[in-house]
């Protein structure tokens, strides 16, 4: 396992890992990496953009949307969805990692 500041989604034996594996093969959906700095910098995008301030790990969404843009797996102008359940303010690293530009 790899260390990470998004300690929420950072573990090495996710408790419902099959059924995720599962449901994302069923889907035809597929897992993205994203880097600690790509996460951080999708907290400042959000929070610059929308007023929403994401903790680390709920930054990992828009992370992983933003590579595959660059990647072209989506196109730019795209409808996508982003789920985002945690507060930066739950989480103080997110507080230490994140500062305003």
């Amino acid at each position: 396992m790899s260390s990470t500041k998004a300690e929420s989604i950072g573990v090495g034996y996710p408790r419902n890992g099959l059924m995720a594996l599962r449901d994302v093969k069923n889907s035809g959906g597929r897992f993205v990496s994203v880097s600690d700095e790509d996460m951080i910098e999708a907290m400042r995008l959000i929070s610059s953009s929308t007023g929403i301030f994401p903790e680390i790990a709920s930054a990992s969404t828009i992370a992983a949307i933003q590579e595959d843009i660059s990647s072209g797996r989506i196109d730019y102008g795209s409808s996508v969805i982003a789920l985002m359940t945690g507060s930066g303010i739950k989480n103080s690293q997110s507080m230490e990692v994140f500062t305003c530009p």
